[in-house]
């Protein structure tokens, strides 16, 4: 229990509030807040002796619970937010039969609602079933919806406590001046006063008090002082010098009086030219316990006395009133400015649709979501409707028309609409709710709209950039700063062979070939540093064992700030290319029939055997074979068998020569050998007999033939 309990709850009934009908103005303050820190359950809860109640609840069905197993009744103890990060881990919930059981509270924020007399009735609360925490953003908003809600309680005890004469006007700031003025003409006429003034009590920074008029007699005795006055009476004058009869009543908060003035030690700060000051009483107003504003009055003849304060004292509590409802006025239109700019900041708008009459009521921030003058527009479902994109309206339509169905709270989608001033297609993440009569009928829907245009035009690309990522035929492998691995691709485990839980994190170096030295990775790195890019190839190896080559592109990843976050490496695998490559030059030096090296490569052979006979001091020999009868063959036999006998002679003649011999086909059936490192002429002779032997008889070629060449 708090110090002061009985006065809290003397404090908490006088608003009038407990047990009473829901109210938009409430409601709408959870709708924000639920939207605003995307919460299931936000609650305006005050806190009785034996229960809290809820004011307005989102999230939850209960109208109230004990107050010995609330959050609420914890929180009141403190003065300023009260965070419960994970309910789990806090021994005064950890059990509790809302954290363990519905709705499964795991983390609770509220800020608290202190009304005036500084005592905390209760709590506007966010809950949510994940732990988590807010930043120092969040808390601001949340502590400025809580003054927003404290300002629709302060509101409605002035509604109680206000007397039935009380001039509204006064309420409005721009008759305010004018109402008071009328106000002051009567004390001064009651009170036989020559002059006076009616002021609100403020407070500097550092807790002085000071005085701002809002009516006071014109008393200004030259020109200097009546230029003054009509400069800053209308806005009102401001005192602030409290060594002053006025100031000690601001400082005692006590009335003061002084018939005698100008021996009155208190008395200063009167400007030479000042009319004459013959008596003077300074009576503070309280109201709510707390000093509101002065009332100030001079020169009543024959002086001042207590008594004329009971006499008064009827319309002095009255102006105390005025001047505590003009406040809070002011302020609940403060906490309603706060409201609007936490919607625009936040791109939400909230509405209020009655299903009995079909009034749709708008934020001013849900008009401007939807490029339209309020003026202008007439809200209604039909027409809200004509706003949402065409193709888009029939899930709209649907999913509302579903939730009014029994056992459904409201429902959440997010849709296009066309924006009325521009054309412009935007995303609309709504959020609704229902009240429902004791039957069981909606009687009123009520929801936010927020502008979600640019997240999902961001998760659009962040889908289509995963779609790209994860399709891509290259291989790509995304490590954080130090180089460990944080993800790869599909193509990259296809290449390498390796699943992708077996490199997550892994370094790069896992799958190095050992081909590349210490040197080329300086390299590499260098120009990462240099230019924030390296692209060369490399040669890698796969699960397998197998090494090959790739081209690899390396570049860094920086985050939103232009730190390093790590580096993105997109590969291409060469080994098919290099294969190509391989074919292309041996069909550049082969011949594509036999195998055997064709006159571009015979030529090379020979120009090294001539280099190597001239060094040596040994002779060369070039056999030139021309085959007889083959062309008879081919007609005979085609052109297949002709190929195979070819191929056959190849491999023959290419058996009877020695290591280092070149044997090539020139072309048809003419075939070119070079026989190198010969001493003399004479060493050819058992070669060129073998290679006779082997093209008179090639041995394989057509079994069933008898072949003689």
């Amino acid at each position: 229990m708090p110090d002061g309990e009985a006065e809290r709850l003397r404090a908490l009934r006088a608003l009038g509030v407990l047990d009473s009908a829901a109210e938009e103005r409430f409601d709408r303050i959870t709708r924000l807040a639920r939207a605003l820190f995307d919460v299931p359950i936000a609650l305006i809860s005050l806190v009785d002796a034996e229960r809290q109640w809820f004011k307005s609840r989102l999230g939850v069905e209960a109208t109230e619970t004990e107050r010995a197993v609330s959050f609420c009744g914890h929180a009141i103890l403190e003065s300023g937010i009260f965070e419960i990060p994970d309910t789990l881990q806090d021994p005064r919930f950890a059990h509790n039969p809302m954290v363990t059981g519905e709705p499964h509270i795991r983390y609770y924020a509220g800020a608290p609602l202190v009304v005036d007399g500084g005592d905390t009735v209760g709590m506007l609360c966010i809950q949510d079933r994940r732990p988590r925490l807010l930043s120092p953003a969040q808390r601001t908003a949340l502590r400025d919806l809580a003054d927003c809600a404290q300002a629709e309680l302060q509101a409605q005890r002035r509604q109680l406590t206000q007397s039935d004469d009380l001039p509204l006007h006064l309420l409005d700031p721009t008759e305010r001046r004018s109402g008071f003025a009328a106000v002051l003409e009567r004390l001064l006429a009651l009170s036989a006063s020559a002059y006076g003034f009616i002021g609100e009590v403020l407070h500097a920074a550092d807790g002085q008090p000071n005085l701002k008029t809002y009516a006071i007699t014109d008393i200004a005795w030259d020109a200097a002082s009546k230029a003054h006055f009509a400069a800053m009476a209308p806005k009102g004058l401001e005192f602030t010098n409290l060594r002053t009869l006025f100031g000690a009543a601001l400082t005692s908060g006590e009335p003061v009086f002084s018939n005698q003035p100008v021996t009155d030690p208190r008395r200063g700060g009167l400007p030479p030219g000042y009319p004459a000051l013959d008596a003077f009483v300074g009576i503070p107003l309280h109201h709510g316990g707390h000093l509101v504003g002065l009332v100030g009055l001079a020169n009543r003849p024959g002086g001042y006395a207590p008594a004329l304060l009971d006499f008064l004292h009827p319309l002095l509590e009255r102006i105390g009133l005025w001047i505590a409802a003009s406040r809070n006025a002011e302020q609940l239109r403060a906490s309603q400015e706060r409201l609007a700019n936490l919607e625009r900041v936040a791109h939400i708008g909230c509405w209020t649709l009655d299903l009995q009459s079909g009034r749709l009521v708008w934020s001013d921030e849900l008009y401007r979501l939807f490029g339209l003058e309020p003026g202008v527009f007439a809200a209604t479902y039909p027409a809200f409707l004509e706003l949402v994109h065409p193709e888009d309206r029939a899930a709209v339509e649907t999913a509302y028309n579903a939730s009014l169905q029994p056992g459904h709270a409201g429902y959440e989608i997010v849709h296009r609409i066309v924006r009325r001033s521009d054309g412009a297609i935007r995303h609309i993440h709504e959020q609704i709710q229902h009240r429902r009569n004791e039957a069981g009928a909606v009687i009123e829907s009520f929801g936010t709209a927020q502008d979600v245009t640019e997240r999902e035009l961001a998760a659009q690309a962040l889908r289509r950039a995963a779609s790209v990522y994860e399709h891509a035929n290259d291989a790509i492998v995304i490590t954080d700063a130090r180089g460990q691995i944080i993800d790869v691709n599909a193509a990259l485990c296809r290449l390498t062979g390796y699943a992708r839980e077996e490199l997550l994190g892994q370094n790069p170096r896992f799958w190095s070939s050992g081909r590349h030295d210490a040197a080329f990775y300086r390299k590499m790195w260098l120009a990462l540093r240099e230019h924030g890019l390296w692209r060369g190839e490399i040669w890698n190896r796969r699960k397998s064992g197998e090494v090959y080559p790739c081209l690899l592109t390396i570049s860094p990843v920086p985050d939103a700030s232009g730190r390093l976050q790590g580096y993105a490496g997109i590969s291409t695998d060469l080994s098919t290319l290099r294969e190509q490559e391989r074919q292309v030059e041996r069909l550049s030096q082969y011949d594509a029939l036999t195998g055997l090296p064709n006159r571009r490569l015979l030529a090379d052979r020979l120009l090294i055997a001539m280099g190597q006979a001239t060094q040596h001091q040994h002779q060369v020999a070039v056999v030139y074979l021309d085959l007889d009868g083959f062309k008879a063959f081919n007609d005979q036999l085609g052109h297949e068998a002709g190929d195979q006998l070819l191929i056959a002679l190849g491999h023959g003649l290419q058996s009877a020569l020695r290591p280092g011999d070149t044997l090539a086909r020139l072309g048809g059936d003419e075939f070119v050998a070079v026989l190198p490192d010969l001493c003399s002429a004479l060493d050819c002779l058992p070669v060129l007999e073998a290679l006779l032997a082997a093209a008179a008889s090639p041995s394989g070629a057509l079994p069933a033939h008898d072949l003689r060449l």
